[in-house]
C-alpha cells in the first residue's frame, strides 16, 4: 500500500511548533536514513489529517515530487525517543507484501532501480511528480529469500554507523558526525555494488 502525506495547511490551523509531533520533510531523506535532528514538528490535529501516511518502522519513505529529489528514499527504523510521526505531501510511506523492504531499497538505490525512476519520472523541469502507478510498475528482480536477508543484514549494519551520525550531530560534535556518516554510505555504497553483481549473475550472494 502506498500513502501520502500532507504539508502543513494554514486553512485548516496547521502549524509547525517546538514541541510537538515530529514530522518528516524532503530534506530529511538522506541516502542512509532519515536525519532527525532538524525535522520540524506540527501539532495534533495536523498529524491526524496525515495519520495514515504515518511511518512504521520497516516501511519505505519515498520522495515523490520536488526537483531533484525524486526516488530519494529510506527504509524507516523509527527515531530515538519519538513514538509519533507525520510525513510531508511530497513524501510516499510504501508498505510492502511478499518482498524484503531493504532489499526493495538497496534495488531502488541501485543502476537497475534508479533508472526506471529516471523514466518514470513524469513533470516540467521546475517541478517533478513520481506517481502512484509509477511506483508500482517498477519491475524487481526476485532475488532468493536469503540474499535479501542478507542484504537486509547488511544494510542493519550500515544504519548504526547513520544513527551514530546522527547522535553526534544531535550533540554538535562535527568530527564524529563526518566520520560516522561517511562510512555508513561507503558501506551502502558497496551493499549497492554487491547487490547489483548479484543481479547480473556475477555474484551468488551479497556476503
Amino acid at each position: 500500500s502506498i500513502e501520502q502525506g500532507d504539508v502543513p495547511r494554514q486553512a485548516k490551523g496547521d502549524r509547525y511548533v517546538n514541541r510537538g509531533i515530529l514530522f518528516i520533510n524532503v530534506v530529511d531523506v538522506v541516502s542512509t536514513g532519515i536525519s532527525w535532528v532538524n525535522c520540524k514538528r506540527i501539532i495534533n490535529s495536523h498529524y491526524k489529517r496525515i495519520q495514515r501516511a504515518e511511518p512504521t518502522i520497516g516501511d519505505l519513505i519515498f520522495v515523490r515530487s520536488g526537483k531533484g529529489s525524486i526516488g530519494k528514499s529510506t527504509v524507516f527504523a523509527g527515531i530515538p525517543g519519538e513514538d509519533k510521526f507525520g510525513i510531508s505531501g511530497h513524501l510516499n510511506t510504501v508498505r510492502l507484501n511478499n518482498i524484503n523492504a531493504f532489499y526493495v531499497e538497496v534495488f531502488l538505490k541501485s543502476f537497475y532501480g534508479q533508472l526506471q525512476i529516471e523514466r518514470f519520472e513524469s513533470g516540467t523541469s521546475q517541478q517533478t511528480d513520481f506517481r502512484q502507478e509509477s511506483f508500482a510498475a517498477i519491475k524487481i528482480p526476485l532475488l532468493k529469500e536469503t540474499i535479501q536477508s542478507h542484504i537486509e543484514t547488511g544494510y542493519k549494519k550500515m544504519s548504526v554507523y547513520h544513527d551514530k551520525a546522527m547522535e553526534a550531530k544531535a550533540e554538535g560534535n562535527e568530527a564524529k558526525y563526518k566520520k560516522n556518516i561517511e562510512t555508513a554510505e561507503a558501506m551502502l555504497k558497496e551493499l549497492i555494488a554487491k547487490t547489483e553483481a548479484v543481479i547480473r549473475g556475477e555474484r551468488e550472494d551479497v556476503v
